[in-house]
């Protein structure tokens, strides 16, 4: 697939601008990155985890974002990205291991799963289903 040769060509610490890999692979830039560095770092064996497995919940996963601002797939991709540049630039590969890294890195793709861009405060004023659900009393 031509957009892991793409990311292949370049370092750990220089991969292209994400937005770049949204405009080549169309709305999929979180399924692209994850896949790419897993592939990398070969996490699928640290997980005990199949490559169809982690693409179908990345599938999942990628469609629970919505197409909204700032809380979408592409800033979800943005995390990661950054995530695996921190682990790969600074003494963390040393603090931690590939599993914690692996689980890391997926958190960081689910964290705004579903995210509809309140702020809690907001959805408490307004009583909101959330605001019960993400707080520990409801109001």
């Amino acid at each position: 697939m031509f957009i892991f040769r793409l990311l292949s060509s370049y370092s750990t610490h220089k991969f292209p601008h994400l937005f770049t890999i949204y405009l080549l692979y169309i709305e999929k830039p979180l399924q692209v990155i994850v896949t790419y560095i897993f592939d990398r770092m070969d996490y699928y064996s640290t997980l005990s985890l199949s490559r169809g497995s982690l693409c179908r919940f990345l599938h999942f996963l990628e469609g629970g974002y919505l197409d909204i601002p700032y809380h979408n797939n592409l800033h979800a991709a943005d995390v990661v990205h950054n995530m695996f540049w921190m682990f790969q630039s600074t003494n963390l590969t040393n603090a931690l291991t590939k599993r914690d890294m692996a689980v890391a890195l997926i958190a960081g793709a689910m964290h705004d799963f579903g995210n509809i861009n309140i702020t809690h405060n907001f959805s408490i004023i307004k009583l909101t289903p959330n605001s019960c659900l993400y707080s520990y009393t409801c109001i």
